[in-house]
């Protein structure tokens, strides 16, 4: 039957595991102790600032304030998101 020549025809082809996409941009640093020592290798997280805190604005709403954002899209045209935030303490 053609399905049962298509399995055989098919082969086994390799995969490589998926990695996770980073919650945040990094770079890799290497930091000295002092100017003799060995770098050490770490990693430095970069602040975008466009990462907002999800909270339920129902419990203490006194605390939280409207506000919106403009941002200009990749097409040229403004757009504005709007969203409850903190009030600073």
């Amino acid at each position: 039957s053609v399905s049962t020549h298509y399995h055989e025809m098919m082969g086994v082809f390799p995969c490589l595991k998926v990695e996770p996409v980073p919650l945040a941009p990094y770079v890799e640093l290497s930091v000295l102790k002092s100017k003799f020592d060995k770098p050490i290798k770490a990693i430095g997280f970069v602040d975008t600032g466009t990462a907002f805190t999800m909270i339920n604005p129902h419990i203490l709403p006194g605390c939280w304030k409207e506000d919106e954002q403009h941002f200009l899209a990749a097409n040229g045209k403004p757009f504005t998101t709007q969203y409850i935030s903190k009030q600073p303490i």
